[in-house]
């Protein structure tokens, strides 16, 4: 129903352009059954349920392209809007790149990204199912030593979205997806003292097993960060988990790859297409076809087919991601990767899937083992303070462990990391790991570097 909602105002709106004589124009519109709960120290709270349809329209009058953007799915809206879409089009200085709105829209066929089961949930399952997070995430800490565990404010979100994507040459293209977020802190106290850890988990379907295994992994960790604290400054051994590992490349490696940054010389790997970036053990895809992966999508979102590609192929550069402008710029075709950040703004190039499938990987214990004097990074905070201009790192571990000769030795918190992530993963790095864990869309393995500097005590 909400696809058709989108479809009729689609075919209104770009049916009104032409009547203005607009040169061409594209209706992106998206429909949000969202599901939220709310999670207290006291256990589940007010649950809210909603639907959010909203839409941009971009017009382009000769070279000036305008947008505009609304939350009103009125019809009796839609004459102010083309209005308004017009008036801040004529005002807008000419681009002389400007290759027009793409055509001919296109998806891969058979795809999964969306879930019956998670879609179809009843308010009753679903505070359920949170009773049993939030039961198995104390009674985990417990287990673990801790004296008193209790889960605080945090959020649990379904969202059900419907996309339609229309131009004024005929093209039209929809889809469908579900997404789940659950976040949460545990507090845990022994006798040793107290520290909470956050729980985060970001999937596209009911995945009970993955969802119950992490959920006593973090429990357990929980604990083990009681006590924690800063360690001298120096340089160490750092072993990455999969999840903080994700951030950094969220941070300063997706950003680097995409064609804006590159033409905009705001990425370290303009001109070094076809050189060693990294260890040849890495390679790295932009896999938007996985089965429920957090970024998958059968086109993106500017209708285009997606595309699986190598990004770093044996620690090779191998490919840029584009959309339709950048791509048009160096006389190339869209390897569709047009991303809206939001729909108030324009889209621009971005990885879907970050997916790490490295050679010759260890073991976490034998990871463990080979750190002489290191820190076994499991959360931190200031990522974004890291510059994907230039690949340094800076950011404030927040949960970690120091290790010496292979033995875990006691909790550290409240030291900064530095470094460059292009010498973690080449000069630096010591290992790869063999276990994969997803940081949103960002699916990516531990990482043992060497030479770390820390800002410590």
């Amino acid at each position: 129903m909400s696809i058709e909602l989108l479809s009729n105002l689609s075919s209104k709106i770009i049916s009104l352009t032409q009547e203005k004589n607009v040169s061409e124009a594209e209706f992106y519109g998206k429909f949000d059954d969202i599901i939220q709960v709310e999670i207290t120290s006291n256990g589940i709270g007010k649950i809210v349920s909603r639907s959010i349809g909203k839409y941009a329209l971009r017009i382009a009058i000769g070279k000036r392209i305008g947008l505009t953007y609304s939350e009103n799915i009125d019809e009796k809206s839609i004459p102010s809007i083309v209005e308004k879409a017009i008036s801040i089009t004529k005002t807008a200085p000419e681009d002389e790149k400007w290759p027009g709105f793409p055509k001919g829209y296109s998806g891969k066929g058979g795809l999964k990204v969306y879930d019956k089961d998670l879609a179809s949930i009843t308010p009753e399952s679903l505070v359920k199912f949170l009773g049993e997070v939030i039961d198995t995430s104390i009674d985990s800490a417990r287990k673990a030593g801790a004296l008193e565990a209790v889960v605080t404010r945090g959020y649990l979100w379904i969202v059900c979205s419907s996309i339609y994507i229309e131009n004024s040459y005929g093209d039209s293209i929809s889809g469908s997806s579900t997404a789940l977020s659950i976040y949460y802190n545990i507090y845990v106290r022994n006798k040793e003292g107290d520290t909470a850890y956050p729980f985060i988990i970001q999937v596209r379907s009911l995945d009970r097993d993955k969802i119950f295994n992490k959920v006593v992994e973090t429990a357990k960790l929980a604990v083990k960060f009681i006590g924690a604290k800063p360690i001298d400054s120096g340089k160490y051994q750092l072993l990455i988990m999969p999840e903080v590992h994700g951030e950094l490349v969220e941070t300063v490696f997706s950003p680097a790859v995409s064609a804006y940054s590159i033409q905009r010389n705001r990425s370290p790997l303009k001109d070094k297409v076809g050189e060693q970036i990294f260890s040849e053990d890495i390679t790295i895809y932009d896999d938007p076809h996985m089965d429920y992966g957090f970024g998958s999508r059968p086109f993106d979102d500017e209708g285009i087919m997606t595309t699986s590609k190598p990004l770093v192929d044996n620690g090779v550069f191998e490919n840029i991601v584009y959309d339709h402008y950048t791509a048009s710029i160096e006389g190339k075709k869209s390897t569709g990767n047009a991303v809206r950040r939001r729909l108030n703004s324009v889209p621009t190039p971005a990885p879907l899937n970050i997916v790490f499938k490295a050679k010759n990987t260890e073991d976490l214990e034998s990871m463990i083992n080979m750190i002489k004097k290191g820190i076994i990074v499991y959360g931190v905070i200031g990522s974004w303070m890291s510059n994907p201009v230039n690949g340094a790192i800076q950011a404030t571990i927040t949960h970690g462990l120091y290790v010496e000769n292979g033995e875990i030795k006691y909790p550290v918190k409240g030291v900064v990391m530095g470094g460059n992530y292009y010498n973690y993963l080449k000069q630096d790095l010591i290992a790869l790991g063999k276990d994969i864990v997803n940081y949103a869309h960002i699916y990516a393995i531990p990482i043992l570097v060497d030479n770390v500097p820390i800002a410590g005590k």
